[in-house]
């Protein structure tokens, strides 16, 4: 009966993360779950990111981040601990040795080494670079880059405000929305549209790549 917080699929299975370390998995589209078998942590995780079928990151209190190398039945803790300061909310890779995390008053960090070691960063500075860091999510793909790859990277935060990065997370520019309050998240849809939510059942929509938004009633 454990709160979980996020989650993520990898072909067949669901992986979901939540309250004491919980890291639950599915291999039957969620009719049944078991616990992993190994988690070496029990404070809150927040979000969970698979870069392939077997290798993923989860994030949580404490700055605490774990990886898994077999599908999330067993993880190994990489940073923070059970009484750290910082308050991960999301987490991304684009590989499995260059990722992202952030979190809550601005923090943000990257790893070039999977995760073993991490350096801050500021998505921005002032006022802007002390608001709760809530999601990361890609932008549309780009057909004519390999793969599909994302044309650009995005981190939902407080206050009617995201940053888009479009050198995979190098450089941010802030996105100021039509709406003034939390943003949750964002994903980008098959057709190019991007979508962006948050509190009071707020949910925005652009059609031209995130230069624009409006108002979903």
């Amino acid at each position: 009966k454990t709160l979980l917080l996020a989650g993520a699929r990898i072909g067949p299975r669901l992986v979901a993360v939540g309250e004491h370390g919980h890291v639950r998995t599915s291999d039957d589209h969620g009719k049944t779950w078991q616990q992993a078998r190994t988690v070496p942590t029990v404070t809150t995780l927040t979000a969970v990111h698979f870069v392939d079928a077997r290798r993923g990151w989860a994030v949580g209190h404490g700055g605490v981040v774990i990886a898994t190398t077999d599908s999330g039945d067993n993880w190994t803790l990489l940073s923070g601990r059970l009484d750290g300061p910082e308050i991960l909310f999301s987490v991304w890779f684009r590989s499995a040795t260059e990722g992202l995390v952030v979190g809550a008053f601005g923090y943000a960090a990257r790893t070039d080494d999977g995760g073993k070691t991490w350096k801050r960063f500021n998505v921005a500075e002032g006022e802007d670079g002390e608001r709760h860091l809530n999601r990361i999510f890609t932008g549309p793909a780009v057909a004519a880059a390999p793969g599909g790859a994302p044309g650009s990277l995005w981190i939902a935060a407080e206050s009617g405000l995201m940053f888009r990065s479009d050198d995979a997370g190098r450089s941010w520019q802030k996105v100021t929305l039509p709406y003034k309050g939390s943003i949750w998240g964002g994903t980008a849809l098959a057709d190019g549209t991007l979508l962006a939510w948050g509190m009071r059942g707020n949910l925005l929509r652009s059609n031209d790549g995130g230069n624009t938004f409006a108002s979903v009633p």
